[in-house]
This record gives C-alpha cells, structure tokens and sequence, in this order.
C-alpha cells in the first residue's frame, strides 16, 4: 500500500494536469496539485519502508544490485516530484499556457521515469 498509493496519486495528478491544460478555469489543476502534494510525502513514506526491507536482500547478490540501482532511482524521482511541486506552487496562480504544458511534458517524463523504477522494483 505504501508503494501502490503514490504511484496511483502521481499518475491520477498528471491526468488532471494535463485535463487543466484543456479546461483552465475548472478546479482541475487544484485537485491535481493537492494529489500532486500527496503522492509526494507518499514516495517518502515508500523510501522509508523500502530502506526498512533492505536488509531482507543477500548484499553482492544480483538483487542487491538492482534494489542499490532501484533506490538511486527513487531518490532522483522524489527529488524531481518535489522540484516540480515547487515549481507549481511558486507559479499557482500566474502560470501561463506554454509554461503549463511545459510543465505537464516533465510530469509526463518524470512518470515515465517513476514506472522504469516500479518495473526495477517488480523485479527484486
């Protein structure tokens, strides 16, 4: 559950997003950003527990190297959803249309990225 939620959250986010785009004045950018915030702090709890279930993997099995490749992974995405946060809130307001579908193309890729570390993770 603290795995599935967020990825669930961030990618229901980038749909309404990307929906806010085609419809600006509907509340759809408010409800993208409030799912936006929580998928983040729940990538947070997931760093938590999977740093907790580190231990279960043999160290200088092929496992280990794909749960260290799959941890660098989460850490560069929580970085990047938090970046894009930031930039969403700082612009709340005053974000233009080029900007807005700017900033739905690096959700999109930052997704994409996300489901590249699910799949690594699948694999552990």
């Amino acid at each position: 559950m603290t795995v599935h939620f967020p990825i669930a959250l961030l990618f229901v986010a980038g749909g309404l997003y990307i929906f806010a785009v085609f419809r600006p004045k509907h509340p759809y950018s408010q409800s993208a950003f409030l799912l936006h915030i929580l998928g983040t702090l729940g990538m947070g709890i997931s760093i938590l527990t999977g740093r907790q279930q580190k231990s279960a993997v043999a160290t200088g099995s092929p496992e280990a190297l794909l749960l260290q490749t799959h941890e660098i992974w989460a850490y560069v995405l929580i970085w990047l959803f938090s970046m894009l946060l930031l930039w969403r809130y700082l612009r709340l307001n005053k974000i233009q249309h080029k900007e807005q579908w700017a900033f739905c193309l690096l959700f999109v890729i930052a997704l994409g990225m996300m489901s590249y570390s699910a799949y690594l993770g699948g694999l552990i």
